[in-house]
């Protein structure tokens, strides 16, 4: 089985996950890409990687997601908003609904990442002018937090879902490691 990972990376926090998964699947045949290549659809298992944006993928991202058909797909990406299960579950839902039905979703990996320091800036401005407003003040706590991710325990969940995954298509379809 061949893999491809596929990665939109704004601030690096994306393109650290994308590493970890190359590292991961280290004795399988698998090439990394930034930029999309008709190469990259030749694989049989695809890693898709994006920042997210109002709880969406890259508009780059959402472009190669329209035209992928009959693949395994392993979604994942960075955002700076939350670090919840039920975000991260709203932003796969939004993130597959770009790809077509005859794909599979085998698994999925969102964290939070460090956000542009112009949302500080942005949130920090609103705060002076409503003082009070408690939204802000969790957004502005919320990006101190993110600043240091994805952290090591984000990538060690990342490694072990990987890792799952690979041996789980191993035992069905002979994948190595």
């Amino acid at each position: 089985m061949t893999i491809a990972i596929l990665c939109d990376s704004l601030t690096g926090n994306t393109l650290k996950l994308a590493k970890c998964i190359y590292d991961e699947c280290g004795e399988n045949d698998v090439k990394f890409y930034r930029d999309y290549s008709s190469d990259f659809m030749n694989a049989d298992l695809l890693f898709i990687g994006s920042y997210t944006k109002n709880m969406e993928p890259s508009e780059k991202i959402k472009k190669v997601y329209k035209t992928i058909t009959d693949k395994k797909i392993f979604i994942f990406g960075t955002c700076g908003y939350s670090s919840s299960e039920e975000y991260y579950s709203e932003i796969l839902q939004n993130t597959t609904s770009y790809v077509p039905g005859s794909n599979e979703i085998v698994d999925y990996f969102f964290c939070q990442g460090k956000m542009p320091y112009i949302n500080k800036v942005t949130y920090e401005a609103k705060l002076k002018k409503d003082p009070k407003n408690k939204d802000l003040i969790y957004m502005i706590k919320n990006f101190d937090r993110a600043l240091k991710h994805p952290d090591y325990s984000d990538l060690i969940d990342l490694q072990v879902k990987v890792k799952m995954l690979l041996n789980k298509l191993k035992n069905t379809e002979g994948v190595k490691k």
